[in-house]
């Protein structure tokens, strides 16, 4: 019996790509498509696309923000709060079995927020009571919202990951965005080698008991869909004056190329081969070798400022594994 393709499963970590709108040149479902050949997920995805997604592109999360944009802010003020009648009408239009979830707030951090707990509260309350997930970018856990917040998405280079093992409720998830940070946290800008993407996506999220991982853009084109997007990346995508080359341009227009969707670039490959390291490991431990996958990868990446710089270490401990799983399958 021999173990599956990675290249046709359907990913374990789950993933939230680009919290913007596509750009010019772009829609939902080619950006979409492009993202997911990549094995990272969209926001959301278009109801009459999800069972031929989760079929041909491994589809494993989506979320309900076609339908209904949050937005919570600090304040507590929202663009919206759907009712559970209307969270479960529109979570009725997606196949059954599909994991769905609403992102409630971006960067809210507590207890200086506290005026949003009671209606990220209700948000909650109405979204479980669907079945649908709520989620959260913010610096830390917050305990005043157990049991309300899902998954807890946060910025691993402001450096206030919660102490492993992680006892807190709530799936943790990792992102990076705007912020070069400090500590030799992964950084994701394209004058950096793209092993900073690879290993937060990977090996590194596997041993910070991270679950999923979210960027906030992908199509931030400098010349909208013409060559000179190609030609000259984005640098100031975060504002504020800084220079971030590459930050949130993870593909590239579809004009200039005559195709029908954008193009990958190799950063986004990094992060496909990230999310496969992540289930070469997911794999060894449903077959009860996780001390062995933790032995190969915790000396590699052994914390958000602890971890190797070099490919060909990471090349050999994928290796590793992948020889392990071989030596399974042969028995199998």
């Amino acid at each position: 019996m021999s173990l599956f393709f990675l290249s046709d499963a359907t990913p374990t970590e789950k993933s939230l790509w680009t919290l913007w709108n596509p750009a010019t040149g772009d829609t939902l479902q080619s950006l979409n498509q492009a993202l997911m050949r990549n094995k990272v997920m969209g926001r959301n995805d278009a109801p009459s696309s999800a069972v031929s997604d989760m079929a041909n592109f491994g589809l494993n999360r989506t979320g309900l923000d076609g339908s209904y944009f949050v937005g919570m802010s600090c304040s507590g003020s929202y663009s919206s709060l759907p009712s559970s009648a209307q969270i479960a009408s529109a979570a009725a239009t997606f196949p059954a079995g599909l994991p769905l979830d609403l992102y409630a707030a971006d960067e809210l951090q507590f207890p200086t927020c506290g005026s949003a707990v009671g209606s990220l509260q209700t948000l909650a309350a109405n979204a479980h009571a669907g079945g649908v997930k709520v989620s959260l970018t913010t610096n830390a856990p917050y305990s005043g919202l157990y049991g309300s917040i899902d998954n807890w998405i946060l910025l691993d280079s402001v450096q206030r990951w919660p102490t492993l093992p992680y006892t807190g409720q709530g799936a943790l998830w990792s992102y990076t965005s705007c912020n070069t940070g400090f500590g030799n946290t992964p950084e994701w800008m394209i004058d950096y080698p793209p092993i900073n993407e690879r290993i937060q996506a990977g090996f590194l999220d596997w041993t910070q008991g991270a679950t999923g991982i979210l960027y906030y853009r992908s199509d931030g084109w400098s010349s909208g869909n013409a060559i000179g997007s190609w030609n000259n990346v984005n640098f100031s995508a975060c504002g504020a004056g800084t220079s971030d080359p590459g930050d949130g341009v993870f593909v590239y227009p579809p004009g200039p190329i005559a195709s029908t969707e954008p193009a990958p670039g190799i950063r986004l490959k990094a992060i496909r081969d990230g999310i496969q390291d992540y289930e070469y490991v997911q794999i060894l431990k449903n077959l009860g070798q996780a001390a062995f996958a933790n032995s190969v990868i915790q000396p590699i990446a052994t914390s958000w400022t602890h971890w190797t710089h070099d490919p060909n270490a990471l090349t050999a401990a994928r290796m590793q594994l992948g020889q392990k799983l071989n030596q399974l399958s042969l028995h199998m």
